[in-house]
């Protein structure tokens, strides 16, 4: 069997560069905020904590019925659980810039006519290399 594998493997041709991103999408660890951390209790008699994808609506769900327990060393069968809450908070969103004061609005406005100046004058300079006579 191990040489069917690696036969098959040689002949295979390699991944695509779309192939590995989307495998290492797949295959990263969800962020912490779609995990849920849930209290369960073992058949064995003791409680751990444990955590489930968010979209999973009891720990038990897809074949996660039994929990390795941390105390005894043996793999015992969920019983009760309660959920405790994400792993993670969203972060919260950043604060708005604050309003502009007038002191404020007055610098910028100062720098645009500046800035405007300079393009009026770099204009003509690209006029004059050009050939054109400058517009004013």
């Amino acid at each position: 069997m191990d040489a069917h594998v690696a036969a098959s493997v040689d002949k295979a041709p390699p991944f695509s560069e779309e192939q590995i991103a989307t495998l290492s999408r797949l295959l990263q660890r969800p962020p912490d905020t779609a995990l849920m951390r849930w209290r369960v209790k073992l058949s064995c008699g003791h409680i751990v904590e444990t955590t489930r994808h968010v979209s999973t609506v009891r720990p038990t769900d897809h074949g996660s019925s039994s929990q390795h327990c941390a105390e005894c060393g043996e793999d015992g069968r969920i019983i009760a659980y309660e959920p405790i809450g994400r792993v993670a908070d969203y972060p919260s969103p950043p604060a708005p810039p604050p309003a502009p004061t007038p002191a404020r609005r007055k610098a910028i406005a100062r720098r645009m006519a500046k800035l405007e100046a300079d393009l009026a004058e770099l204009r003509r300079e690209a006029a004059i290399m050009d050939g054109e006579s400058p517009q004013i």
